[in-house]
């Protein structure tokens, strides 16, 4: 079973020396596992500052520290362990930024968490979410079931993995495809590309017109007619 802590972070200052710590090279395999959340990793001390000094809550608690612990001997594969401790901050945290960062430096291998104080929700008043409605010890204490067969770990994190391939392909071929259609925009309207009738003749020259031409200026408050829809 997997045990969600709070870690005291008094003396902490603003978390920059707690982001440190837990990003380091030797502990997440050169941040293979390390995951920012509504933010960016190399800027994520500087986005707390602007957000808390955004909403000015300056004072008081800067950040939260948090450590999802396996037990020691317990048999789990860092990647699946990592996306456990992402899963869980998206859902437990959202509106936090938040940096996530998996530890397998040792037996028994941990997520930290580290959020700013201030998010979206608590900028309007945590307690109407019931975020703040029970103790922080009661919350964070929480245990989660973890499938036991370490081959049955891998194959969900094969299945998981497998799917964030599809995905950022996915997501590249999007990208490559509004690339595409941009270069053909710019070729169109320079007329550098024409099209033809499906007789194969030439349509007729562009014209050149005003945008009055192609806009009309109407009241935003006027009611639509048939004339005017």
């Amino acid at each position: 079973m997997a045990t969600v802590t709070a870690i005291s972070t008094k003396g902490g200052g603003g978390g920059k020396k707690s982001l440190e710590y837990i990003c380091r090279d030797d502990k997440t395999e050169n941040k293979k596992f390390v995951t920012a959340l509504n933010c960016s990793l190399p800027t994520a001390y500087q986005e707390f500052k602007n957000t808390r000094e955004m909403y000015n809550k300056t004072d008081g608690v800067k950040y939260y520290h948090f450590v999802q612990s396996h037990p020691s001997g317990y048999k789990i594969e860092p990647s699946l362990a990592h996306k456990i401790a992402v899963e869980f901050a998206e859902r437990t945290f959202p509106g936090h930024e938040v940096v996530v960062a998996t530890h397998t430096d040792v037996d028994h291998i941990h997520a930290h968490f580290i959020l700013k104080e201030v998010s979206i929700r608590c900028a309007e008043g945590a307690r109407n979410h019931g975020l703040l409605n029970i103790s922080t010890d009661d919350f964070f204490d929480i245990d989660m079931a973890l499938p036991a067969d370490l081959e049955e770990q891998r194959k969900i994190a094969g299945f998981l993995s497998n799917i964030d391939k599809v995905i950022a392909q996915s997501e590249a071929e999007v990208r490559n495809l509004e690339r595409q259609k941009k270069a053909a925009m710019q070729k169109i309207f320079s007329q550098e590309i024409r099209f033809r009738h499906d007789n194969g003749t030439e349509y007729p020259e562009w014209e050149e017109r005003e945008l009055a031409y192609c806009f009309e200026e109407r009241d935003t408050k006027q009611v639509p007619t048939e004339e005017a829809p």
